[in-house]
């Protein structure tokens, strides 16, 4: 029973890193030293490992006083994930038998996250660890989840054993490597987000202005690498054929191109903001044969190494695909690869490749 452990010795062997760490107005040093339980001492040797193990290395060799730098009231000379860092060598030295991580990488951006995270494997090694997060990818390795829906346990399992229910409340959370989308910054999330529609909107200006429209706010691109984009959407196809080039005014809505060079000019905009997140919607379905085969291979080269969302009727656009969601009506029907739909007797995907008049093999 906890209530009978001396309290004294209970918090000794935990610690807590939360979503907010407190820091006091000392240095890095004596900031990871508070975490040494009373009585307890550590050797150089052995600090500098748990600095090493935290990734506080990483930012305080870039400090002028190092480990002796002074943090400022609350840690306000450094920054989220450094705080962060600090806290977990705080944690790491207390050398805790449970830990628990309390929104841990919550509060910060992705980058800071990604070292923060890595720090957090090598704090969690051989412990009873309980962790509070909205960000799924944080736990995706634990043993077990506990969803909680209004302050009641709604699903236990596994990451893969709730991520498989079909109405489940885990596997309804709309997330983004594992972190609830509602909890990013829209800024950032549009940023890493690109899209080709099927109608593309294009400004009066040039064809070469409708393409860095695509450059994100604060970037810059070189000649070199607008050119090889030009070349990757096939662009350069047609301008060749332009008096003005890449210069040639488009006109209101881009009226004096075709809809195949339209859509080329997107798809290089999309390029040139080189998004994590790429949404196809009816891409080719505005254009004629010719057009769209020039637009489907200006695709490849914008789809490799990207995640892609494309919605599609031409079942063509989507045969490399290694998921398809069919929906009909508003829900989902069927769930496969291309191939595996087309080989199920009574399925509508199956239908709808006979409709399009493709052959079956």
């Amino acid at each position: 029973d906890i209530r009978e452990l001396d309290p004294r010795w209970l918090r000794s062997n935990i610690g807590a890193v939360n979503q907010e760490p407190i820091l006091f107005s000392g240095t890095i040093r004596e900031n990871i030293l508070y975490g040494v339980n009373e009585g307890n001492s550590i050797s150089e040797e052995d600090f500098q490992r748990i600095v090493q193990e935290a990734h506080v290395d990483e930012f305080v060799r870039s400090l002028p006083q190092g480990l002796e730098t002074v943090v400022g009231q609350r840690g306000m000379m450094l920054s989220g994930g450094q705080k962060q860092r600090v806290a977990i060598a705080r944690a790491l030295i207390k050398n805790p038998a449970i830990l628990l991580l309390d929104e841990a990488t919550s509060a910060l951006d992705a980058g800071s996250e990604e070292h923060v995270q890595v720090a957090l494997e090598s704090l969690t090694k051989g412990r009873t660890v309980l962790t509070i997060a909205h960000r799924l990818s944080t736990i995706r390795n634990a043993q077990k989840i506990v969803v909680l829906d209004n302050g009641r346990i709604a699903e236990e399992g596994s990451y893969e054993e709730l991520s498989m229910r079909e109405e489940g409340l885990f596997r309804e959370l709309v997330t983004l490597n594992g972190v609830d989308i509602r909890e990013l910054d829209p800024r950032w999330l549009r940023s890493n987000i690109g899209a080709v529609n099927q109608e593309p909107i294009l400004f009066s200006g040039t064809i070469r202005e409708n393409i860095l429209y695509g450059v994100n706010e604060g970037n810059s691109i070189s000649e070199e690498d607008f050119q090889r984009i030009v070349q990757e959407a096939h662009v350069d196809e047609f301008v060749r054929s332009l008096p003005q080039g890449l210069e040639t005014v488009v006109g209101q809505r881009g009226m004096m191109l075709s809809g195949g060079q339209k859509q080329r000019v997107a798809i290089a905009r999309a390029l040139i903001k080189n998004p994590a997140i790429l949404l196809l919607d009816e891409a080719t379905s505005a254009l004629d044969a010719g057009s769209e085969e020039h637009v489907q291979v200006a695709l490849e080269s914008l789809t490799k190494g990207r995640t892609v969302l494309t919605i599609a009727h031409r079942l063509s656009t989507i045969r490399n695909a290694q998921k398809i969601v069919v929906l009909d009506n508003g829900r989902i029907a069927e769930e496969g690869s291309y191939e595996e739909l087309s080989m199920r007797e009574e399925g509508l995907f199956r239908e709808l490749v006979k409709r399009q008049t493709f052959q079956l093999h």
